[in-house]
């Protein structure tokens, strides 16, 4: 957390909260971005709570993104995620594996 708060602070990761109409928070998510020759992509970097994959959110979730620049959406996840973001239009690229050395 304390990494993620350090990104947050300093402008390097972007922190969207989802809310409801009385102001309530179900969820958050934080967003980095990463320049390349041909698209600036957004990286969903952390999600968590209720209601943050779903059509509406992930719409708004494209609109901010794009207003940042971004050309490209991606987010990492384990099997549950990748079938969940299947149904909003992600398209599966690559897997990521990883060890700690």
């Amino acid at each position: 957390l304390d990494n993620i708060k350090q990104f947050i602070v300093t402008g390097q990761w972007l922190l969207l909260v989802a809310i409801d109409d009385a102001n309530k928070v179900h969820g958050c998510a934080t967003v980095s971005f990463l320049n390349t020759p041909k698209h600036r992509t957004a990286v969903v970097t952390a999600a968590g709570g209720k209601f943050i994959y779903v059509k509406d959110n992930v719409e708004q979730l494209k609109k901010i993104c794009a207003l940042h620049g971004a050309t490209k959406l991606q987010a990492f996840g384990k099997p549950s995620i990748v079938r969940l973001l299947q149904r909003l239009n992600f398209e599966p690229r690559n897997t990521l594996l990883e060890m700690l050395l």
